[in-house]
């Protein structure tokens, strides 16, 4: 029987950005229909680079268990490095070791990049289906004739970051 998630917070965690306001509109909406599914007892958002700032989020969090899943594309340099360090965790440098903080009366899981989940090239591919389904203007193309492009960034300070993009 799958684990009930109802004694426990998810905080999802996006990068923000001081420029756009609206580049963490997928972690809002992302975060409004898991709290609509009702699986967890609280689901919040969390940010790096704008409000609400992860690292004020976290303390005002009171549930026994805290899921944190960082909302990138991959298991790069903030995913796994700045977050999670500024939250206190050590992970190892391959990453498998040292996702869990226990504290008094509470236990802080820092997840993988839910980028890295290895059915993320199926849900694009799904959902690129999806828009070219709603929207066949002037009509669907045929598969084989269409390409799909997927743009990313890395960045030198971990060869990680731009790893899911090529994959």
């Amino acid at each position: 029987m799958p684990d009930s998630f109802t004694d426990a917070a998810l905080l999802l965690v996006g990068h923000g950005s001081t420029q756009n306001a609206d580049s963490g509109a997928p972690v809002f909406h992302q975060a409004a229909e898991l709290r609509r599914r009702g699986l967890f007892a609280v689901v919040r958002e969390g940010f790096w680079k704008q409000d609400p700032r992860l690292l004020d989020v976290v303390p005002q969090i009171s549930q026994p268990r805290v899921f944190i899943v960082p909302i990138f594309i991959s298991e790069g340099y903030f995913s796994e490095e700045v977050i999670p360090r500024a939250l206190g965790f050590h992970l190892d440098s391959q990453g498998e070791s040292g996702r869990l903080i226990e504290r008094v009366g509470q236990r802080l899981f820092y997840c993988r990049s839910v980028g890295s989940h290895e059915s993320l090239a199926g849900v694009l591919l799904a959902r690129a289906r999806q828009v070219v389904g709603q929207f066949p203007f002037p009509r669907a193309p045929k598969p084989q004739d269409t390409t799909l492009f997927i743009a990313g960034h890395g960045t030198e300070q971990n060869e990680n970051s731009r790893k899911a993009i090529e994959r």
